[in-house]
């Protein structure tokens, strides 16, 4: 499944924009995380008055994440009269929401570890370990023959689905590539990429959540960046 990406970006580096994707099947926009850059991009691509229904898959609530999830929710309900549906496995989304006088009857909202559309797509969360004080997911995206990982973010790639990956049941992940060196306890980096992913596998893996200018050093070790459109 190929994702289109608003931002590629972290909360510290917002040269590159909030990371955020994009992805449509039918008459259905589907996007994952909507950070503080997220809103003025979807709106100056003209994308949210294509499709008839809209959903948000959160990762977190970090604002780099969820930071203009707000006005597109009431934007869409206000002026496009369009109800967006929020799924996370974080109910406090709905309290934070909630403060901002955005009440749970202005869109809907779904918590399900594994959840699937009408139209076939299976969204699975798998659990992210990111920080200690909230909860963090990434998400596998089913889609007929197609699975699809995205990471979130997260220090480590789940095991199950790294063999997954290895031996093709999954075809492309979406990374987490913060720094160029030296992992840590919140985020991967692009030299631990190198160390779990093999020469001939990287270019079914995308870094995403760019922590600085590295972007060369991505594409040099034969992995992918993001399909970032503009307007």
């Amino acid at each position: 499944m190929h994702l289109q990406f608003t931002g590629m970006g972290t909360a510290y580096y917002p040269q590159l924009g909030s990371n955020s994707a994009f992805f449509s099947i039918e008459n259905h926009l589907y996007m994952i995380d909507c950070g503080e850059s997220t809103f003025k991009s979807m709106v100056e691509l003209g994308v949210l008055e294509k499709y008839d229904h809209i959903t948000v898959f959160v990762t977190h609530v970090h604002f780099d994440h969820i930071g203009s999830l707000g006005t597109m929710i009431t934007y869409c309900r206000n002026v496009l009269h369009k109800t967006v549906t929020v799924l996370s496995q974080d109910t406090i989304i709905q309290q934070m929401l909630s403060l901002a006088g955005i009440n749970i009857d202005r869109y809907v909202f779904i918590q399900e570890p594994v959840h699937t559309e009408p139209n076939g797509l299976r969204i699975t969360a798998t659990p992210a370990r990111h920080v200690d004080a909230i909860p963090c997911y990434g998400y596998l995206l089913e889609y007929k023959q197609d699975r699809t990982y995205f990471s979130g973010d997260t220090a480590v790639i789940p095991t199950d689905i790294l063999n997954e990956f290895h031996s093709g049941k999954i075809q492309q992940m979406y990374v987490d590539c913060s720094t160029d060196r030296i992992g840590g306890r919140t985020h991967l980096s692009l030299e631990a990429l190198c160390s779990m992913i093999p020469d001939e596998e990287r270019s079914r893996v995308t870094c995403m959540h760019l922590g600085g200018p590295f972007q060369q050093a991505v594409l040099d070790s034969g992995f992918c960046l993001p399909d970032c459109i503009h307007s």
